[in-house]
């Protein structure tokens, strides 16, 4: 019998110079942070040694999907801000304040569940609202965003930290009319929205 095997090498000191030419696209005059996205494993090239290499390379956020990658990570001993981009649950609400979080919320369910467990464990959960603009994955329809803000700004145990969206079809490269009415309404719907971060 005929085995294959098949494996993936990943450079180091290639992904150390990516991250470093992203890094350069900032201007100093509109700072921004370099948030680069690991989850499914770090899209299979290994969710821990590539977290080292991007905290190692000064990166301060970054991006999971699930809040399973978050405990791995912080068992892993990785101190970066982790944020969960993917859908979370009023259940792991416990799991995402311990693993310390910053996850995506687009419900009062989701808010208050967060809320209880950050007051139960004297902490504060770090939040950022999603807002649906047309991908119809998840997100707080837009008209219902500020209620949703409002919620989380007279809630304890909560704080907003962010607001998101996401575009349906910037992969690509010609055609970008959907993408630029998804920015309208997330632009509509953001307006005058307090961010402490």
């Amino acid at each position: 019998m005929n085995e294959h095997v098949t494996w993936v090498e990943v450079s180091e000191e290639a992904l150390r110079t990516n991250l470093e030419g992203l890094r350069r696209l900032g201007q100093p005059s509109n700072p921004y942070r370099l948030a680069p996205v690991i989850k499914a494993n770090a899209y299979g090239h290994g969710l821990i040694p590539v977290a080292r290499i991007c905290v190692d390379s000064g990166c301060e956020v970054l991006c999971i999907n699930e809040v399973s990658e978050g405990v791995r990570l912080r068992d892993a001993g990785i101190q970066a801000r982790l944020y969960v981009v993917g859908p979370t649950f009023a259940a792991e609400a416990k799991d995402i304040v311990a693993a310390n979080l910053d996850v995506v919320v687009f419900s009062s369910e989701q808010v208050a569940a967060l809320a209880t467990a950050a007051v139960a464990a004297g902490m504060v959960a770090r939040v950022h609202v999603k807002i649906e603009t047309g991908t119809h994955r998840q997100g707080v329809a837009p008209d219902k965003a500020q209620e949703l803000i409002c919620q989380i700004d007279e809630t304890e145990g909560v704080i907003l930290v962010g607001v998101t969206t996401h575009l349906a079809d910037v992969e690509d490269e010609t055609e970008h009319t959907f993408a630029r009415t998804q920015l309208e309404r997330f632009q509509a719907a953001v307006a005058d929205v307090p961010i402490q971060v």
